[in-house]
């Protein structure tokens, strides 16, 4: 007969002399059976998804750099230029069968172009698209002066944050405010001159034709902002981009007024040619090529310079 079995202080001892307590050995052993039971994974961890929370992170940025009453700011100004300088025309050239430019009242769309009522008010609302583009500007130059003011952008990239994703949110965050006031703007001031006008009954022909040209003019202006910030990346003084991207535009008005009868294929010649009662049948691919290759190229590069 074993010996240990027989006294309970020699099966302690024997124990001790394995250097391991009885309580310690039955844990040991019952780790093991769980171990057996569960194997640890042994494939790559799965990052988890970063775009909604750089596209947040990007969206925080643009509410603390205020881009909304910015945006709001030149809203009121296009308004306030409507109410008291709406008759005539700001920058207008007559074709051969119409008239091509920005011109607020509809009178002068009616006299002069020989524009039915419809046509008139579209167009006349469209006018305020000769401001967008400095909306624009002012809103993407606030938005990159609040991006790298600070080590943020830094610290993501360090911790492998793609550049498209930043590229992307950068440009919703942008476009959210601009885009949003300016159909807005455009669909009131359509309501507000057809109500003036005493065509009320027509309000619903006027919106239907308003909605494709003011879909072609968000297309242009997408492609418009995504090329601003490229461009206040390539020129570190926001002011002086500005300056380039304003001149460039009143010089490109001037080379669309100066060639009617063409199509230049410019942001600023296909608003002009959206805001006026140009065939849209004419527009829709000049304007949705020419937005969806300088939009790409530009945020490319706008991402390129991420790195």
């Amino acid at each position: 007969m074993n010996y240990e079995k027989q006294c309970p202080s020699a099966r302690n001892l024997a124990f001790l002399n394995h250097g391991v307590s009885p309580d310690r050995n039955a844990l040991a052993k019952a780790a093991g059976a769980r171990g057996n039971s569960a194997p640890k994974p042994t494939g790559p961890r799965r990052a988890p998804a970063q775009h909604p929370r750089v596209t947040t992170a990007s969206l925080l940025v643009g509410v603390r750099a205020h881009l909304g009453l910015l945006a709001l700011a030149g809203t009121a100004i296009t308004c306030l230029v409507f109410l008291f300088a709406g008759s005539g025309s700001w920058m207008f050239a007559l074709t051969e069968d119409s008239g091509i430019g920005f011109a607020p009242d509809p009178a002068y769309w009616t006299m002069n172009a020989e524009a039915t009522a419809v046509e008139a008010l579209t167009c006349s609302a469209l006018a305020g698209t000769a401001f967008l583009p400095f909306t624009t500007l002012a809103v993407c130059g606030r938005l990159c002066g609040a991006l790298y003011a600070t080590d943020a952008r830094a610290v993501s990239r360090a911790r492998g944050t793609s550049p498209w994703r930043l590229a992307v949110g950068d440009l919703l965050t942008a476009s959210l405010p601009v885009q949003a006031l300016y159909a807005a703007t455009v669909v009131a001031i359509a309501i507000a001159l057809s109500l003036r006008a005493g065509q009320a009954n027509l309000l619903g022909a006027v919106l239907a034709s308003l909605a494709p040209r003011l879909a072609l003019a968000l297309a242009v202006n997408e492609s418009f902002i995504a090329c601003a910030l490229a461009l206040y990346r390539l020129i570190p003084n926001r002011a002086a981009a500005f300056g380039v991207m304003a001149v460039g535009f009143i010089a490109a008005c001037v080379a669309q007024l100066s060639f009617p009868t063409m199509i230049l294929p410019i942001h600023a010649g296909l608003w002009m040619r959206i805001s006026s009662a140009t065939a849209l049948h004419t527009l829709v691919l000049p304007a949705l090529v020419f937005s969806g290759i300088t939009g790409v190229i530009a945020l490319a590069l706008y991402a390129h310079m991420q790195r």
